[in-house]
């Protein structure tokens, strides 16, 4: 027959376990610590946004940064204006790895839109916009005439423009244009 002294150590030892089985439950995944990532690929679109008085064109950049239980940020990146550039260094994002649990069949998109300065844009002198990924420079032409904002490749390496919504998996990049206002409506 048992003792009191031995059943009290032996729901004292049963409460220990169970509190352990608890801290590891709480506790993350060894692996879902919180990582810096470049994309190897983003997409580019264009977009326009109201900015007081006036509209602005909008780089949307896009890349695949996971799917299901992860997380990431916003794209970080660097713009610097020169006379005739516009220089975006996509720098990458915070990334989250997703713990070891039944995931939605998802995939993770990381996004920042980049305004386009339009005093800059309006200048009558040939622009380019420089994308920098992964230590290769992406080119294009900007232009803008009569309220229509156009963008065609020039030398494009893993920066790809697209018409919105078209899918991800084309590896070409097209000539892109948008129009900011109607044309009974251009301030120009």
């Amino acid at each position: 027959m048992k003792t009191r002294k031995s059943l009290f150590y032996g729901a004292v030892a049963i409460a220990a376990l169970a509190a352990a089985a608890v801290v590891l439950l709480v506790l993350p995944a060894a692996d879902s610590k919180t990582e810096f990532l470049v994309p190897q690929f983003a997409y580019l679109s264009l977009d326009s946004s109201p900015q007081d008085d006036d509209r602005v064109a909008v780089f949307v950049l896009s890349a695949f940064v996971g799917g299901g239980c992860d997380s990431a940020s916003d794209l970080h990146v660097r713009e610097t204006y020169t006379s005739e550039e516009l220089l975006v260094d996509i720098v990458g994002y915070d990334f989250t790895k997703g713990r070891g649990r039944i995931c939605a069949d998802v995939l993770l998109e990381s996004r920042r839109r980049v305004l386009v300065d339009m005093d800059w844009l309006r200048r009558p002198v040939a622009n380019e916009v420089v994308f920098n990924l992964s230590s290769k420079e992406n080119r294009y032409q900007i232009t803008y005439h009569q309220c229509r904002v156009s963008i065609a490749p020039i030398e494009v390496w893993n920066v790809l423009s697209r018409e919105s919504g078209s899918g991800y998996g084309e590896q070409d990049a097209a000539a892109l244009s948008m129009t900011l206002y109607a044309a009974d409506q251009c301030p120009d």
